[in-house]
């Protein structure tokens, strides 16, 4: 197959060249690429862009997931927006003293290809009897919903398109209202060395809704570049 570039900036990027393409679907919301790597395995693309792969998923998902829950003193009710591929969900399936988690997935159609594509890395976390899936906008939900968590996780894509009502004050005022106390809100911060104005807002903003933020980082090889995370709370 020709070779797939993915540019940080005009004059930089990277590329792989997989094996094949096992799907390529225009969805409701997004076009999603399914391909083989000899390196990666398989490997998701969501609107042009890497999401995750098989054989580097474990450095953003542990990162997203594994910090805010053992951050927490005694987590029971855990709360994902978006992460359609699972890897986030598998993470917190792991945790047996957690009685329930539900996930918040605009876009039905990237569930249920990873259902079928990406179990080596859900693990086939879909069918914990503790998850509880709910196919709807993240904002819709958490206006809605009367239920309040220890942890909630934003598993989103880049802050454009769909995404960039989901990196507000007014959402993360939100997230706030709806975590119980000593609750922990964790998501990916942006890749603060290739672009750190956008880092710089996030954080700003997130600043401006909750008393405690700390970051940490980890590079990954299919973004070519080091990720930002944070851990927010108002009580810890």
């Amino acid at each position: 197959m020709k070779e797939i570039k993915e540019f940080h900036m005009p004059s930089f990027g990277f590329f792989i060249i997989p094996k094949e393409k096992i799907i390529e679907k225009k969805t409701k919301f997004q076009r999603l690429e399914i391909f083989e790597h000899d390196f990666y395995g398989k490997v998701l693309r969501l609107d042009g862009y890497f999401q995750t792969s098989e054989f580097d998923e474990f450095l953003y998902h542990e990162s997203l997931v594994q910090f805010p829950l053992f951050a927490h003193p005694n987590p029971k009710n855990v709360l994902i927006i978006g992460g359609g591929d699972g890897g986030a969900l598998e993470e917190v399936t792991k945790h047996k003293d957690i009685e329930n988690i539900i996930m918040v997935e605009l876009d039905k159609e990237v569930i249920e290809f990873s259902k079928k594509y990406l179990t080596e890395i859900n693990k086939n976390s879909f069918d914990d009897k503790r998850v509880t899936l709910r196919i709807e906008d993240g904002i819709n939900f958490l206006e809605n919903t009367k239920e309040t968590f220890d942890v909630i996780i934003l598993d989103l894509t880049d802050p454009s398109g769909e995404s960039r009502k989901l990196y507000t004050k007014e959402f993360y005022e939100l997230i706030s209202r709806r975590l119980n106390k000593n609750g922990i809100l964790s998501l990916h911060t942006e890749a603060y060395i290739h672009y750190p104005k956008i880092f710089s807002r996030i954080l700003s903003t997130l600043k401006s809704v909750f008393k405690y933020i700390g970051n940490h980082s980890t590079f990954i090889p299919i973004y070519g570049t080091s990720l930002s995370f944070g851990l927010c709370s108002n009580d810890i």
